[in-house]
């Protein structure tokens, strides 16, 4: 019997899968500026490096202990058939490993809606000299059957959901997906 993942966020607005699938506006800086946002909130310590040098943001673990982190703009592309999110590990002239990285910081942001996932670099695909892999696609809008372990798919259900933010009309357009139990907008105004 396969177990079924379910679905991380509602699908997309037309107009938002235009805006991931195009140069968007939301640039990285765009990204590492709601992940910094996502810290203060959170009373977690961060430092921005001067110099770009792969590393995006400093993050403090524990008392003078840090972690180095790359944030990434998710992408959106439709790939045998079907709606995958692109969760990116290296940019186009780079190699980073787990000497280099972390952990990984993906942001989905469109007009409607920011996510942000957090991924420990110890569960990024390798290739064979110990770099990470380009990117991986995953399937977040709908439920899903839960794939058999491999080095591949294993980041698959790692990364992990820390923030979520929706317009109202996200939610307006999704009750279902929000609260498969009532069919009212009431509760959220």
């Amino acid at each position: 019997m396969k177990q079924i993942i379910p679905a991380v966020m509602p699908p997309l607005l037309p107009e938002e899968r235009t805006l991931l699938t195009s140069k968007s506006s939301y640039s990285g800086e765009a990204c590492v500026s709601e992940v910094l946002k996502y810290c203060q909130m959170k009373e977690i310590n961060t430092s921005v490096p001067h110099i770009d040098e792969g590393v995006d943001i400093l993050i403090e673990e524990s008392r003078n202990k840090w972690k180095s982190a790359q944030v990434k703009k998710i992408g959106f592309r439709f790939r045998h058939g079907a709606q995958r999110y692109e969760f990116k590990f290296q940019g186009d002239n780079t190699e980073y490993s787990d000497k280099d990285i972390d952990v990984f910081f993906h942001v989905l942001m469109t007009h409607y809606r920011t996510l942000i996932w957090q991924s420990d670099s110890k569960y990024v695909p390798r290739r064979k000299n110990g770099s990470f892999v380009k990117n991986t696609n995953l399937i977040l809008d709908r439920p899903k059957a839960k794939l058999t372990p491999s080095a591949k798919c294993q980041f698959q259900e790692k990364p992990v959901l820390l923030y979520a933010m929706y317009h109202p009309t996200i939610i307006i357009q999704n009750l279902q997906f929000f609260n498969p139990s009532s069919t009212s907008i009431e509760q959220y105004i």
